[in-house]
């Protein structure tokens, strides 16, 4: 593996833990309010709202690495 392959390989796992965040963030309000109904209810929500972005992240992952 080249450093330039390895620094794209680290940066799309940075935006890729970056985004899982945010998601947790955007979904906190949501997730109160069903914690009673158990933890499987973050795995729904994270991947609910990741779906969509799953697309983009790999251009968002190469944006970063070209402007490094």
């Amino acid at each position: 593996m080249t450093p330039q392959s390895l620094l794209q390989t680290t940066l799309f796992l940075l935006s890729l833990l970056f985004l899982v965040q945010a998601s947790s963030l955007l979904c906190f309000q949501h997730q109160e309010e069903s914690l009673a109904q158990g933890p499987p209810l973050l795995a729904t929500s994270v991947t609910s709202w990741w779906s969509p972005q799953n697309i983009s992240l790999p251009s968002a992952a190469s944006f970063t690495f070209s402007f490094h």
